[in-house]
């Protein structure tokens, strides 16, 4: 049985949620997230670039180095 993104996208969300109102870091991975939206919205064809199969992680590496200053929440998430 395969999930739908929407079905993911839920359970991915609820599990960060769960992750950083523990360690009370919800406005600061928050404000990460919109960043990240920012990037995305900016550089369009990143997220195809990101998801395309046929290039290496370390190919796709030096377009995350942004993230670095991220919380370790944060950078963990997006970089799965």
């Amino acid at each position: 049985m395969s999930l739908d993104k929407t079905t993911i996208a839920k359970r991915y969300s609820k599990a960060l949620f769960d992750v950083v109102a523990e360690q009370n870091q919800i406005d600061q991975v928050r404000d990460e997230l919109k960043q990240i939206q920012q990037i995305f919205d900016d550089n369009e064809g990143l997220g195809k670039m990101l998801t395309d199969k046929g290039l290496k992680d370390d190919q796709k590496k030096p377009k995350l180095i942004k993230l670095d200053s991220a919380s370790l929440v944060s950078s963990k998430f997006v970089k799965r």
